[in-house]
């Protein structure tokens, strides 16, 4: 029936989510804030399967964020759009308050709670990448894991624009 126990888990955890907690699930009202409060609020409430935005910072680290446009800034980050230098750096980024009151996360903050809370599924999303950008992503995303039992967690989804083209012609 089941070809191993990590599959058995990963589908009755999905057959038992009626919902995937976006962007780590809102809090207080607030989306796409990718934040420690917000998956703590999320797995409080019973929620085991969660997305979350994943993107470089300027020195290359993983963090946990839905981008670097205005929008992002202004609408999700809740601080000003810089636009000389829009990608935050690592240090940027963990020192910032998500709305003046949540806080950052890095994809190591994420290991941790996935380490803590070792019954939720977390999928990727790194956005629309070209190759050497996701597989950079990718290469770090293994070497913070590194736990095979994370690993077996984390699930992955398309990265480039083309799939969707190629998947409509049946390429």
């Amino acid at each position: 029936m089941w070809n191993n126990k990590r599959e058995y888990q990963y589908l009755n955890t999905i057959s038992m989510s009626d919902y995937m907690a976006h962007a780590l699930g809102g809090i207080n009202g607030q989306a796409y804030t990718n934040s420690k409060e917000a998956i703590e609020n999320s797995y409080k409430k019973g929620m085991k399967l969660f997305e979350v935005d994943i993107k470089l910072t300027s020195d290359e680290k993983l963090v946990c964020v839905h981008g670097w446009s205005k929008k992002d800034y202004e609408e999700r980050l809740g601080i000003t759009y810089n636009n000389e230098n829009s990608v935050m750096s690592y240090e940027q980024f963990i020192n910032t308050k998500i709305k003046g009151k949540y806080t950052t996360m890095s994809f190591e903050d994420l290991i941790k709670y996935m380490k803590k809370y070792n019954d939720i599924y977390v999928m990727l999303d790194i956005g629309r990448k070209l190759y050497d950008e996701t597989k950079k992503i990718y290469e770090d995303i293994l070497n913070i894991a590194k736990n095979k039992k994370i690993l077996n967690r984390l699930i992955t989804g398309r990265t480039y624009k083309g799939y969707d083209s190629c998947y409509k012609r049946g390429i």
